[in-house]
């Protein structure tokens, strides 16, 4: 049925542009280039019928639903990079100025400890952020703080890159780097997941970590097998591809070079009339 209406459809709009004239075409174009040059022309009467199927089609547009973005967590409870943009990362000023408060900071980093709504949560610490940066006084511990919200909201490429700030702050971070860690295993990124848990640990061990740590050395190890393996293949196809073209230039230098005439010099055999020298016999 579905394929009879879709063909049905088919033959009515063939049956329409066929009832124009390239003449009636070339007037649609001329329309619209005028158009798209004074978009005022569409007040005129004679092209309300154009204002009112641009101004529908304008409403089926905002009526679109926005694709919502996949947080769902696979099987291996990894997920997809969010979309989203990423959190103002302030920098620290030169030097704090001397009517400087110390307070806000430390203000926005309560409230937002206390609030229980992740998003609120979230502008409050970047709020503290820029009360840091303000002050010259920004701190790997404060950045940590956020990249942990982040990732409860399921931004585990925002919370990284928050890390990655923390660590060069201080790259002894065991908090950053355990978050890291756990960002990275969420997008199912085990080699860096494992490299950052494994700091983490020997910084500040944590026994509830454990667990998490194991599983991804183990696919990290997987992964680190396959890469060899993947390697291994392409040195061996990439000796495989140099002996084959060796032995091709071998074949075409050999069919380049012209065969040798056949047998040795010629009149071989000797020196001509050979045989001793003329009326030999001895003296």
């Amino acid at each position: 049925e579905e394929v009879a209406l879709a063909s049905s459809r088919a033959k009515k709009t063939e049956a329409t542009l066929m009832s124009y004239t390239a003449a009636d075409v070339r007037g649609c174009e001329a329309v619209i280039a005028a158009v798209k040059a004074d978009p005022e022309l569409l007040e005129s009467a004679e092209l309300s019928f154009l204002k009112k199927w641009k101004d529908g089609v304008d409403d089926e547009e905002e009526e679109k639903p926005e694709e919502e973005e996949e947080t769902e967590e696979r099987e291996d409870g990894t997920m997809a990079k969010e979309k989203a943009a990423f959190p103002v990362l302030p920098v620290n000023v030169a030097e704090a100025p001397e009517d400087a408060d110390w307070t806000v900071a430390s203000e926005k980093k309560s409230l937002a400890a206390a609030e229980p709504d992740l998003v609120k949560a979230l502008a409050l610490l970047t709020e503290a952020l820029e009360a840091e940066a303000a002050t010259a006084s920004l701190s790997a511990s404060s950045i940590a703080k956020r990249a942990d919200v982040l990732l409860k909201l399921k931004r585990p490429a925002a919370a990284i890159r928050d890390c990655d700030a923390a660590v060069k702050i201080n790259p002894d971070s065991a908090k950053a780097l355990k978050l890291r860690g756990k960002a990275h295993r969420l997008l199912g990124n085990w080699k860096q997941a494992n490299l950052d848990l494994a700091a983490a640990q020997k910084i500040d061990f944590d026994p509830d970590l454990k667990d998490l740590c194991d599983f991804v050395k183990e696919k990290a190890a997987t992964v680190a097998s396959a890469e060899r393996e993947a390697q291994r293949k392409a040195d061996v196809d990439k000796r495989k591809a140099a002996a084959a073209a060796k032995r091709r230039q071998e074949q075409e230098k050999a069919a380049a070079t012209p065969p040798s005439p056949p047998g040795g010099m010629p009149g071989g055999g000797g020196m001509p009339g050979g045989g001793g020298m003329p009326g030999g016999g001895g003296m």
